[in-house]
């Protein structure tokens, strides 16, 4: 899974919140959109922070929908 090193416990804990029907298309999603922003911002030194900030907030509420459901 692409991620931020520092983020790995943090993801843990928000997919061990959701059933696990659920996990494995949020993973490849949360995966697919880190390598993506990391792509377009080649070359930048804020290139992951970027893709920190969007998939985490991303991850975050998809796991509140999941939630409220």
């Amino acid at each position: 899974m692409n991620h931020h090193p520092h983020d790995k416990k943090w993801i843990e804990g928000q997919l061990s919140m959701i059933p696990a029907k659920n996990k494995q298309r949020i993973i490849d999603a949360y995966s697919n959109r880190f390598a993506e922003i990391e792509r377009e911002n080649k070359g930048e030194i804020n290139a992951k922070s970027l893709a920190r900030r969007e998939c985490n907030t991303r991850l975050r509420l998809c796991v509140d929908k999941v939630l409220e459901s």
